[in-house]
């Protein structure tokens, strides 16, 4: 009694320790987690479990051989149920004090960030402090109420999931929710208000553990050691499967962080540079202050240092007449020192400008601006272009008035530096912020394209400018965007030994002008036929493992101009920004494509479908929309025969077909594996069915040009039309229902169309010699005769003599072809024909009656055959009695690997395999029947 009591105590101790026991002795564990937070837990539209963690302890469950039981549910009963003992483990659980006192907690594994999402009409929220007086949305049961509620944010609206949360956003009945991101994007973008909503920067992060009841070490350690036998490969799979595969990897990660880094390094180092400039300017405004000191005690000392100081100084008289400038100042002018011994006017053809670009007026002047108000005037910039020169001189001016000793304006001293490096730098960071900005904020890649423009032309001469992205797989070179005569935007051009070849051939860039150019030419290093070109100047676009996408470039024909080697190095410079900016762009319209698109047909998918549904419901229902269902017929029977690729290409043909037909302004859609839907635009029933029959005709045509062998398409429709009580969709509804019932019509003939297609490539594909269908047709009728079949079973007999190798259609012609033995891995594929047969058979119900057949005569006597491995009698006598006249055909007559052998030497054969491979008495009747036969 007490040894029972004892092993009862034992037994309980283990199921609380280790989980539940089976009956049948095996450990289960019972898990339980939140059932909608994406894309880790949720339910799809069945209702069944997805996500991360399901595969997550899938795997688990395979590495550890305990069974796993996974309960989802509402976050806060999932917690009660927990507590209440329900439950071994429970996931997706942060760890916070409140909680770590019920629980033990694993290691994290998935850091999630918490933000605050509020709608974009409210402004101001920038933290916790900020969300006091309004009503902020959160999940129940959720670490981010205790979080809230600690620091003062009490008027909380409490949620079932996440989905509800989002869901009452979007009826705008909460204006702000707090939230994990994965679940927030999720549902933001599933329900179409990704637009509406505005994210803070995350208000605190989270990790998700695993937890057991307090003490419960044994179950945590189990847990624990069972998720490290899972490989960082295999982490990584089930991660990509639910959140994609990055478009940029770690490496590249690493690499574009570095990139980063040293734009930030190099703007860090602009903004230095301007420092030290400006403290330049200072400290020669000090030197020159003790200067002009000293030099009012002597005149001639005055005008001597004046002369030689490298700070422009020009003295102006009270009537702004020029008492006396130093050669600094000439220079900075562009003004040379023998003009001033004429009497021409020294600024006529110089521009003075504002630094945005607007022209400064006299009275604007810094001298007249002293004239006339009497007082100094500090750090004013000016812009000074000339007229027989391509760059803007930026100075720096400073006006400093003289008064005598009645207090009249006696001189102006003006003070000039130059700051034009200053200036480049600023106008270099800030076509680097706009360059980065665009990248977010504008629309596409054509916005981004012309802003890139724009931010380079502020920086040099960029008239004839182009962007050009080079395809590698098709060798072409596309141009985006561009404004030079040569390069028309949108264009393209195969990869030949233009100057943007050569940019994308040597990978560097590439500054020429008319004479460089022309050695190129003459050593046929470029192939061109502008002669016209002054000068080109291209760099290389590289992705962040350096690799080189495109070209960047600018070029000129007319203007007799030249680029200074600082605009070279500007050029160069900013074209890792713009790089960086049309990749993230690129990367971003693709994901939108994709969530838009079927990436097999590139058509629209059935996301897209179902919203411009709504869409056009809710903008009315006019009568001239309609709906076109369609449906590949066969389509499974082609996957399981041919294999998936084929049916692929099946299905591409389809969409290739509806596109041709239907035209490019109506919308089509690939709405489930083999079904397409239309929405037509401005259409009547009457049109509706010619654009059916534009199909069919499209279908005969490529039927007429398609090989004998080719499985042919054939394509179930149906159509309906809006009114004003039938909404689209009903009309979607009608055109289903009248397309199933013209595949209903169309089975029939369809099956049998695909059968005599696959039966017809069986006899032009296998290697059997012509007539063996027929021979087999005579002995197995013979045999079955002699071995006492009824008429009535002789009858499929002679069906299954005719498609029992009707599976070979799938097999390659290699193998079927093949001269020499099979090696392991082509025996393997052969012996697939079997299985690929009796689907074949299950798919046509003329074939259906000999489809078991199909799948059992490769079978051995002596059960050492495929697939099923029966033995004796448990093969069906029709495959008995086919395996032996099968056998004795093909050694009687010729095939590619082998001559035919005489008939006594196979009769000698099937002897020696009677009891192995085939029925002893079937053969021993069978070799009787021969003699009769050869007699």
């Amino acid at each position: 009694m007490k040894k029972g009591i004892i092993s009862l105590c034992i037994l309980a101790f283990l199921v609380f320790t280790s989980g539940a026991v089976l009956a049948d002795g095996s450990k289960m564990l019972n898990v339980v987690m939140d059932d909608n937070y994406p894309p880790y837990i949720f339910r799809d539209a069945s209702g069944h479990l997805q996500g991360i963690l399901v595969d997550q302890w899938a795997l688990w469950e395979k590495k550890t051989g305990i069974k796993v039981n996974i309960s989802a549910m509402d976050w806060g009963k999932a917690q009660e149920r927990m507590q209440n003992g329900d439950f071994d483990v429970i996931d997706t659980i942060f760890n916070n004090p409140q909680r770590a006192r019920i629980y033990d907690f694993s290691r994290p594994y998935a850091t999630i960030d918490v933000r605050i999402y509020f709608h974009k009409n409210i402004s101001g929220i920038d933290g916790i402090e900020s969300l006091k007086g309004f009503k902020v949305g959160v999940k129940k049961g959720d670490s981010s109420v205790s979080f809230l509620r600690k620091r003062g944010i009490n008027d909380l609206v409490e949620f079932n999931s996440y989905e509800d949360i989002v869901r009452a956003a979007k009826d705008q009945r909460i204006m702000i929710f707090v939230m994990d991101k994965p679940p927030a994007l999720y549902f933001l973008y599933k329900m179409g208000i990704q637009d509406q909503f505005r994210a803070s920067n995350f208000i605190y992060s989270g990790q998700f553990h695993r937890a057991v009841r307090k003490g419960n070490t044994e179950i945590l350690k189990e847990v624990e050691d069972g998720f490290n036998k899972i490989s960082g490969a295999e982490y990584a799979s089930i991660d990509e499967r639910w959140m994609g595969s990055t478009l940029i990897g770690p490496e590249s990660v690493n690499r574009l962080i570095i990139a980063l880094g040293a734009v930030c390094i190099v703007v860090l180092g602009l903004g230095f540079w301007s420092w030290l400039l400006k403290e330049k300017v200072r400290s020669k405004t000090v030197e020159l202050t003790s200067y002009l000191e000293a030099l009012k005690r002597s005149e001639e000392k005055y005008r001597g240092l004046l002369t030689n100081l490298d700070v422009g100084i020009i003295v102006y008289g009270p009537t702004g007449d020029v008492v006396l400038r130093n050669r600094e100042h000439l220079s900075l002018q562009g003004i040379d020192e023998r003009s001033l011994s004429t009497d021409a006017d020294i600024n006529a053809d110089i521009l003075f400008i504002h630094e945005d670009g607007c022209k400064i007026l006299s009275a604007e002047l810094p001298v007249n601006k002293v004239i006339t108000k009497q007082v100094p005037v500090h750090d004013y910039v000016i812009g000074i272009v000339r007229h027989n020169q391509s760059d803007t001189v930026w100075i720096q001016a400073s006006a400093f008035p003289e008064f005598n000793a009645e207090g009249k304006l006696e001189q102006i001293i003006v003070t000039i530096v130059d700051v034009t490096e200053l200036k480049r730098a600023e106008q270099l960071q800030r076509a680097l912020y706009r360059i980065s900005e665009s990248s977010r904020s504008t629309n596409n890649l054509d916005e981004l394209y012309r802003d890139v423009h724009q931010a380079i032309g502020k920086l040099i001469m960029a008239v004839h400018f182009y962007i050009a992205i080079y395809d590698e797989a098709e060798q072409m070179i596309e141009f985006p965007y561009s404004t030079d005569v040569y390069h028309k935007s949108k264009s393209s051009r195969r990869f030949g030994k233009g100057l943007t070849e050569y940019v994308l051939r040597t990978e560097r860039a590439l500054y020429v002008d008319r004479e460089q150019l022309e050695k190129l030419i003459n050593a046929e290093e470029v192939i061109i036929s502008a002669r016209s070109i002054k000068y080109w100047h291209g760099v290389p676009l590289k992705t962040t493992d350096n690799k080189t996408f495109g070209v960047l470039a600018i070029q000129g024909y007319d203007e007799d101009f030249h680029y200074k080697k600082s605009d070279d190095e500007i050029l160069g410079f900013i074209s890792a920004q713009v790089a960086m900016a049309i990749q993230r762009k690129a990367a971003e319209e693709k994901l939108i494509y994709l969530s838009y698109h079927d990436y097999l047909t590139n058509l629209f998918n059935r996301a897209y479908f179902e919203q411009e549904l709504k869409r056009l419901e809710m903008v009315g229902n006019p009568a001239s929309l309609g709906i076109i269902i369609f449906d590949v017929d066969g389509l499974k029977l082609v996957n399981d025969t041919f294999g998936h690729d084929q049916g692929d290409a099946l299905l591409v043909r389809a969409a290739g077909i509806l596109q041709q037909s239907l035209g490019e302004e109506n919308i089509i859609s690939r709405i489930g594996g083999d079904e397409f839907a239309a929405i037509m635009i401005n259409v009547t029933e009457e049109s509706l069915g010619m654009f059916c029959t534009n199909v069919k005709n499209a279908i005969a045509k490529e039927s007429d040009k398609e090989d004998k062998d080719a499985v042919l398409l054939h394509i179930s429709m149906g159509y309906a039309i809006s009114a004003e009580k039938i909404s689209l969709h009903d009309a979607f509804r009608i055109a289903d229902n009248r397309m199933y019932r013209d595949k209903l019509h169309r089975k029939k003939n369809t099956r049998g169309n695909i059968i005599q297609t696959l039966k017809q490539m069986l006899a032009e594909r296998d290697f059997i010699t012509e007539g063996h269908a027929e021979r087999l047709l005579v002995l197995a009728e013979k045999l079955a005769s002699a071995a006492g079949m009824q008429e009535s079973e002789i009858a499929d007999l002679t069906l299954f003599a005719q498609f029992h190798d009707i599976g070979k259609v799938g097999i390659s012609d290699r193998i079927l072809n093949k001269p020499n033995l099979l090696t392991a891995e082509e025996r393997q594929e052969m012996q697939r024909h079997c299985e690929i047969g009796h689907r074949i058979a299950l798919s046509s119900p003329d074939l259906t009656p000999i489809a078991d057949w199909i799948l059992k005569h490769q079978e051995w006597w002596n059960g050492k055959g495929y697939p099923l491995g029966l033995a004796g009698e448990s093969i069906p006598l029709e495959c008995r009695i086919l395996a032996i006249v099968d056998a004795y055909d093909a050694m009687t007559n010729d095939r590619p690997y082998r001559k035919a052998m005489d008939r006594r030497i196979a009769i000698d054969e099937l002897k020696r395999c009677a009891g192995t491979q085939f029925d002893p008495d079937l053969v021993k009747i069978f070799c009787k029947l021969a003699g009769e036969l050869d007699g």
